[in-house]
């Protein structure tokens, strides 16, 4: 695991294990699930987009409901999966 990945791994599992989500076990069931992607070394290109389409999900669902934790997380993995597109430019 690279930088980058032990980095939104780390950002995932303090997301997901925050008491502020407990409102929210689907999400919270699907950050673990996404954590545990990112261990079999997935295409991590395709995890990230995979991660963003998830978060906006629930942003657009629950909006303010959310804790901050999964905002950062949301910023986090747009600004990588952003940087991902642009070297396939």
């Amino acid at each position: 695991m690279n930088k980058k990945e032990k980095q939104l791994y780390d950002a995932i599992l303090f997301c997901s294990f925050s008491s502020s989500l407990s409102p929210f076990p689907e999400l919270r069931q699907a950050l673990v699930e996404q954590a545990e992607r990112i261990l079999s070394d997935d295409h991590f290109p395709d995890f990230c987009a995979d991660l963003s389409k998830l978060i906006s999900h629930y942003l657009l669902t629950y909006g303010d409901q959310l804790p901050d934790q999964v905002k950062h997380l949301h910023r986090l993995v747009m600004r990588e999966t952003l940087q991902q597109r642009g070297r396939a430019d």
